[in-house]
């Protein structure tokens, strides 16, 4: 992150001089009972950026259609974003070794710190669902939201999508929802909170 010394904070200032606005602490509720529980049950905060990954045709991009509609029906302004690369553009970034990847989500970062905005970021994952990017992309978000597939045919969960949040800077992680998804959407089958 930026440090911003322009805002009137001088370097060195005692954080318990620093007051924080109150356009951070109001929390952003969804509307969409399983996002809003995965963060804790407040909703999103302000500035924050949570990086989403998952198991292939889970249903991250559909899930992520399906809030940024609840949001825009709740009068937010939602920029949905996506791209993909060809195979041969992927092994083009290989071959530069490029840290494309950590410029494009630190700029990210620093947009949203900047403008109390909040980014949800959905993660490459490879064929076996584990997160295809380096590990400082972890380390460089607020969140981490994680959708599997239950893939267990002796659960009674079988086939369920499982919804997890794996870390939360904001709120307590661990809380993770069990959902059925039709052609209407998601729907919570079960909750677990840790």
């Amino acid at each position: 992150m930026k440090l911003n010394t322009k805002k009137g904070f001088d370097f060195g200032t005692n954080i318990l001089d620093v007051k924080v606005p109150d356009a951070l602490r109001q929390r952003v509720k969804t509307g969409v009972e399983y996002i809003d529980g995965s963060f804790g049950g407040r909703g999103l905060t302000p500035s924050s950026v949570t990086l989403f990954t998952g198991t292939p045709g889970a249903g991250k991009t559909t899930m992520m259609l399906n809030l940024a509609d609840k949001l825009v029906g709740n009068g937010a302004n939602v920029v949905f974003n996506t791209c993909e690369e060809s195979l041969f553009q992927v092994k083009m970034t290989a071959d530069t070794n490029s840290r494309t990847p950590e410029r494009a989500l630190g700029m990210i970062t620093n947009w949203c710190k900047e403008n109390n905005a909040i980014a949800l970021v959905i993660g490459q994952v490879g064929k076996n669902g584990q997160f295809s990017g380096r590990n400082v992309l972890k380390h460089m978000v607020d969140s981490m939201l994680e959708l599997t597939v239950e893939e267990d045919p002796r659960s009674e969960l079988h086939g369920c999508r499982i919804l997890t949040m794996t870390k939360n800077r904001f709120g307590g992680a661990g809380h993770r929802f069990y959902l059925d998804l039709k052609g209407t959407g998601f729907r919570t089958v079960a909750k677990l909170s840790a």
